[in-house]
């Protein structure tokens, strides 16, 4: 039941407003103007107490009603005049007719800006009841057109009364136009006859080509266009993206070539652009454009550029067809500066948790900051600043320096004692006894020599306040391990010597050999051939022979090695 209701209100809906579409409309004369000379009185005011705007009707007809959106303080109606009394800041007038559709009169759009005391002059007329018209035409389905607007192919029309202009067209026929004036007794237009006619040549050519050719509201193809038209007015559209349409009547000769030709007008503008600094990023209604010539649309745009690090630009452009302009844009630095002096000078900095080693200027965006100063052998130190745009912010820090001492030793007592970093820089030289203090933590290497004992090197770690004790007692030479160890290179030396002496000589052998082999086989049935091959064969086995006594000459090499090694380890062991 619900639903029939529903489809019931929507077709009543349809009817009434297909009926209001048929009914003769209101309309306004002329601009409506303000009288400048006369005023509302103060008596008449709104319900918030202003006092009222007036609207003042001015008419041939009677009978109007009237509603606003904020509703109409009273009317006072005179012979040809209504006086509609108003708020001062209505906006919309809707006028109402017996025998007449709604008019709805939004006040801006027709240039009434109210306000209070003021009065402005409207001046509205209507239609004429349109009255049943009859036309008939040879032939009877040509096309009727009224005051421009096609009524169809028809023979019966609902006309207003008064002065038209008549249009009869159909292909392959020569049009015709007259004026016609309908009143309740002239309905009746007849005698309406179009003569036949044959086609003619057209081409249409465009520059540049590739357009769209419209006739009468029908693509017909793409310039360069060509075909037979019969000679009649035909409404041309010419369409290619990026130009102005072309829209005009074109009438077509008979019994001629009608060449036809139009030059289409490029639809754009031209905006050069130059940025600081040059890669800058530019948008365009939001779209990236480069830096340069850039086409666009006429009419509004809104520019943008930005970088990172700098402050953004933005602009609304009006565009006119045709127009070249020329935009610069300087961005401004969004930043400020940091200097930091530090001690000790190789602190690595570290700002937000990012590294900038041993960089002291540096530039950053306006805001605050967690600065970090990092050293292995320091304490490390932190802070909170704030950068401000365009401005040098300048901070010292120094570290506190983590430490530990030496306590060395050595016997004999005037041994020299060489102390390096880890770097391999020189620390610090003494001889025989020495206390240090204030030593930064880290790794160090002590080399201690005297020209009578052997050399000795300690690699040592000072930690934070921590003492680090080192005895060093340097050993003689004579009967010492490093003795021994010098000993048994030498040997292992003359192993190395004797076996690769060995190798040479059968290698040498082995290409005597060969040189005999070759003699041999040159010498195939000659006499001396046989003691060729038996020389040859001799020397092969010598320089094989001779290659084994290098292998047995190299295999005590590896026993003098093997007894090196473990003496060096002891000699570890005993430092």
């Amino acid at each position: 039941m619900k639903t029939r209701l529903i489809i019931s209100l929507l077709t009543l809906a349809s009817l009434l407003s297909a009926q209001d579409n048929t009914l003769p409309k209101l309309r306004l004369l002329e601009k409506p103007r303000l009288l400048s000379n006369e005023f509302v009185g103060s008596q008449h005011k709104d319900v918030n107490g202003r006092i009222a705007a007036a609207l003042k009707i001015i008419s041939d007809m009677e009978g109007f009603a009237y509603k606003s959106n904020n509703g109409i303080i009273k009317v006072d109606r005179l012979p040809g005049v209504d006086l509609l009394y108003v708020q001062p800041d209505e906006r919309i007038l809707r006028v109402y007719k017996t025998g007449y559709g709604e008019f709805l009169i939004v006040l801006l759009d027709e240039g009434v800006s109210l306000r209070e005391r003021q009065v402005w002059e409207l001046k509205i007329s209507g239609d004429k009841k349109p009255v049943n018209v009859t036309i008939l035409t040879q032939p009877a389905d040509a096309e009727k057109i009224l005051d421009g607007e096609s009524l169809g192919a028809g023979e019966s029309f609902k006309i207003v009364p008064g002065e038209h202009e008549l249009r009869i067209r159909k292909e392959g026929y020569r049009g015709e136009t007259r004026r016609i004036t309908v009143t309740e007794d002239q309905t009746l237009f007849r005698d309406i006859v179009l003569k036949q006619i044959d086609v003619t040549p057209v081409t249409i050519t465009t520059i540049p080509d590739g357009a769209s050719v419209y006739l009468n509201g029908v693509l017909r193809g793409q310039s360069y266009w060509s075909d037979f038209l019969f000679p009649e007015t035909y409404e041309l559209k010419i369409v290619k993206p990026g130009y102005l349409d072309i829209v005009e009547n074109l009438t077509i000769k008979e019994d001629v070539q009608n060449d036809l030709s139009y030059t289409l007008t490029r639809n754009s503008a031209i905006l050069n652009v130059t940025v600081q600094p040059a890669d800058a990023e530019i948008l365009i209604d939001n779209q990236p454009y480069s830096p340069g010539r850039i086409e666009l649309l006429p009419g509004e745009h809104q520019i943008t550029v930005m970088k990172s690090g700098y402050l953004s630009l933005s602009e609304t452009v009006n565009l006119k067809l045709g127009e070249s302009i020329q935009k610069s844009y300087t961005l401004v630095k969004n930043t400020g500066f940091l200097s930091v002096s530090v001690v000790p000078a190789d602190a690595e900095l570290f700002i937000n948790k990012r590294s900038y080693g041993q960089q002291r200027s540096i530039e950053l965006a306006p805001g605050s900051y967690r600065l970090e100063l990092v050293h292995p052998h320091y304490f490390e130190e932190t802070d909170n600043i704030q950068v401000s745009r365009g401005e040098s912010a300048h901070k010292s820090y120094s570290l506190k320096m983590k430490s530990g001492s030496l306590q060395f030793k050595a016997l004999p007592n005037n041994a020299s004692v060489l102390m390096n970093d880890a770097a391999g820089k020189v620390y610090e030289r003494w001889n025989g006894l020495k206390l240090l203090n204030q030593v930064p933590v880290g790794a160090y290497s002590l080399y201690v020599s005297h020209p009578d004992y052997l050399p000795d090197t300690r690699n040592i770690l000072i930690e934070h306040e921590k003492r680090t004790a080192i005895e060093v007692s340097l050993m003689t030479y004579e009967g010492s391990i490093q003795q021994e160890i010098d000993a048994q290179k030498r040997w292992r030396n003359l192993s190395w010597l004797g076996s690769a002496a060995l190798g040479i000589g059968s290698a040498g052998l082995k290409a005597y050999s060969m040189m005999r082999y070759s003699d041999y086989e040159a010498a195939q049935s000659t006499p001396s051939a046989e003691d060729l091959y038996k020389q040859a064969n001799q020397l092969h086995k010598i320089s094989g022979y001779v290659a084994i006594g290098a292998g047995i000459a190299l295999t005590p090499s590896i026993k003098f090695q093997l007894d090196i090694n473990k003496l060096n380890k002891k000699l570890t062991l005993e430092r």
